[in-house]
């Protein structure tokens, strides 16, 4: 009877620290993935069915380790959770083997790459148009190896990883329903804990995962979608880290959550350092500001810095050394081919020929409320403005497009950014009247 009372949702009951076990857990299996492919290629060892048993068993003992004070009470619980996060691994993976990325990109660059690290190549150490003139020469392709060469490679490692053990490619892109699983049952936990009704914790979790660019690449090698995920993730850390009263997990975990939403993110695409930077610094500012008449100022200052340090190291220097320390070391440039001297231009054919002579406000508008399409340069369209919460049956068709750029974020976006802009102000002005009345 007791362990069924245990298991009614309550802010720190069993069943919401399980939630949060299962979405922790899924978030350090695939960190743990990534980091082991990437200890392994500084030591020149071969993707092999090696990575994901050395990853299985470190993301185990580093659970334990974080667990270890409830072994005694909660070991039942603690191997439960263990065995639904990797069942629902299996299972994510197992349903990926029966999709098939047909997109432009999956099949240019993305398979591209991690076919060759399945098959052994080392970004690390060695060139991926050089590998397939060695190994593979009918498929050699410069163009091709120049995006694999220098594009960040955190979803690569661990595709080849799942592709050795599946022998299937497909079965990769379980990355993005992994962080799905992640965010969800982050969100929910934390949300319940904080005092939001489970149905509002779920729909919080559940919005913030089915967003219209997930949704769209859900079965692709996309990762514009991933990234949106990690996103979430970094915010949804540094809102924990910054609640004192949220004592469901330690500090440690805490950060270490943080770096490992932030260091997969700058490893997912070059924008990754950009959004995840600005959260972290803003943060980081407002931690200090908070701080700064304390008597232990100092201290916490350098504490801080120190652990923001240490997540650049390992998201640069560690798990992005294949592709930011190589860049500068082959270019001079940690983001090329995108920025700098030699820079490939991937923009200007890929956005309406009108945007070359108008300024960014003016594309961010007409780009947010205009039809959901793909407006082309040389089709010699414009994009064409619509009234907000209408649709046609072209945009539903266009929406399943997994890189749609003009009305990207969703057929409804413009009318739900006016509405929810007009709440906001609308909170604010009451929030005012009533400030002043007090």
């Amino acid at each position: 009877m007791n362990f069924i009372e245990k298991l009614k949702p309550s802010k720190d009951g069993i069943f919401i620290k399980s939630i949060w076990d299962i979405g922790f857990l899924s978030l350090l299996f695939v960190f743990v993935n990534i980091s082991t492919s990437t200890i392994f290629q500084f030591v020149n060892i071969p993707m092999s069915a090696l990575n994901m048993i050395v990853s299985v068993i470190a993301t185990i003992i580093i659970y334990l380790i974080f667990r270890r004070k409830q072994l005694t009470n909660n070991l039942f619980n603690i191997i439960v959770n263990i065995i639904v996060t990797f069942l629902s691994i299996c299972f994510v993976m197992f349903i990926m083997n029966y999709t098939m990325d047909v997109t432009a990109d999956g099949n240019y660059y993305h398979k591209a790459a991690i076919g060759a690290i399945k098959e052994g190549w080392n970004p690390v150490y060695q060139n991926h148009y050089d590998f397939n003139v060695e190994n593979n020469p009918s498929i050699a392709d410069e163009k091709t190896s120049l995006w694999v060469n220098s594009y960040p490679k955190a979803t690569w490692n661990f595709a080849a990883s799942v592709y050795c053990v599946t022998n299937n490619i497909e079965s990769g892109k379980a990355i993005i329903i992994l962080f799905m699983i992640s965010l969800f049952c982050m969100t929910f936990s934390y949300a319940f804990n904080k005092g939001f009704k489970i149905i509002q914790a779920f729909l919080i979790a559940f919005i913030l995962c089915m967003s219209p660019i997930v949704m769209s690449q859900l079965f692709s090698y996309y990762v514009d979608g991933i990234m949106g995920l990690l996103i979430y993730m970094t915010i949804l850390f540094l809102l924990i880290i910054s609640d004192r009263n949220y004592t469901l997990i330690s500090e440690n975990e805490k950060w270490l959550g943080l770096l490992m939403s932030v260091c997969i993110c700058m490893n997912i695409k070059f924008t990754g350092i950009l959004f995840t930077g600005i959260f972290c610094i803003l943060f980081y500012l407002y931690w200090l500001f908070k701080s700064r008449k304390q008597a232990d100022f100092k201290k916490q200052f350098i504490n801080l810095t120190l652990r923001f340090f240490v997540i650049v190291i390992v998201g640069i220097g560690a798990i992005g050394f294949s592709t930011y320390m190589k860049n500068i070391i082959n270019h001079n440039n940690p983001l090329y081919p995108l920025m700098g001297k030699d820079k490939v231009d991937i923009v200007t054919t890929m956005q309406p020929k009108s945007f070359a002579q108008k300024n960014r406000f003016v594309k961010l508008f007409e780009s947010v409320f205009a039809e959901s399409e793909n407006v082309t340069y040389n089709s010699g369209d414009d994009p064409n403005l619509k009234i907000p919460f209408t649709y046609t049956g072209k945009e539903i068709d266009e929406s399943s497009i997994p890189d749609l750029r003009i009305g990207g974020y969703g057929i409804l976006f413009s009318g739900i950014l006016i509405l929810t802009v007009a709440i906001i102000m609308y909170t604010y002005i009451h929030i005012y009247i009533y400030m002043r009345k007090k």
